[in-house]
């Protein structure tokens, strides 16, 4: 059996707390992934406390293409620490505008 504290957060888009988008997958990963840091803060937890990100995407060919580029932004913000990832593409999100959701444990 396991103790603790257990955070789970809901998929956090690639918008602002005006809900203004950033331009392109790149940007919006990572401002996703910066709301997932700033809540994970919020609630006292660090980014090595997260043990899965569940990544919804609306174009899988977009990611393959900045993988790269999405990669750096990961490492700038989660640094070495990789928990357990799933990454599937969806028809749409909520907002039309979102291109990624990315829920966190």
């Amino acid at each position: 059996m396991a103790t603790g504290r257990v955070l789970i957060l809901s998929g956090q888009c690639g918008c602002d707390l005006q809900g203004k988008f950033a331009d392109g997958l790149v940007a919006q990963t990572r401002r996703a992934l910066e709301n997932i840091v700033a809540l994970l803060r919020e609630a006292s937890f660090e980014t090595k406390s997260v043990t899965r990100l569940g990544w919804y995407l609306t174009d899988i060919e977009d990611y393959v293409q900045n993988r790269q580029a999405i990669g750096k932004v990961y490492q700038e913000i989660f640094s070495n620490h990789y928990p357990a990832m799933t990454l599937v593409q969806v028809g749409r999100l909520l907002d039309p505008m979102a291109l990624v959701e990315i829920e966190a444990m």
